[in-house]
């Protein structure tokens, strides 16, 4: 089974979303950075790395908010929280469309990949 790690960093009261533009289904649709796990790397170190590699930003990555298979069933993807450590945006642009911080309100009004706004809005009703 393949698996997906993504994480949802928190910066003061915004968040780090962003639009891929990999696959042609997601690339209107906003969600944490992430990406395929590779071969034993561990769920948390891929959700940072991929991090990394699309926003340039650093983060420490915390509890597991989900663990779903996508809409197609072939891909078990987990969705952690986040902490900015350092670090500006600057997009990968061969996978990552567009990146911006965002309040959560702001959040809310776009539109949203998969079951990323019941995630948000745990993410921030824990806090």
């Amino acid at each position: 089974m393949r698996q997906a790690a993504f994480v949802i960093i928190k910066r003061d009261n915004r968040l780090l979303l962003v639009r891929s533009n990999t696959n042609p289904r997601y690339v209107l649709l906003w969600g944490p950075p992430g990406g395929v796990v590779e071969v034993d790397e561990p769920l948390q170190q891929a959700a940072q790395r991929e991090a990394i590699e699309e926003t340039a930003i650093y983060c420490t990555v915390g509890k597991q908010l989900s663990a779903v298979y996508n809409s197609e069933g072939k891909i078990q993807v987990h969705v952690f929280e986040g902490i900015y450590v350092r670090g500006e945006i600057k997009i990968d642009v061969s996978e990552i469309e567009e990146a911006r911080w965002l309040t959560i309100t702001e959040a809310l009004t776009l539109p949203l990949s998969f079951n990323t706004k019941d995630l948000l809005l745990r993410l921030v009703g824990e806090n």
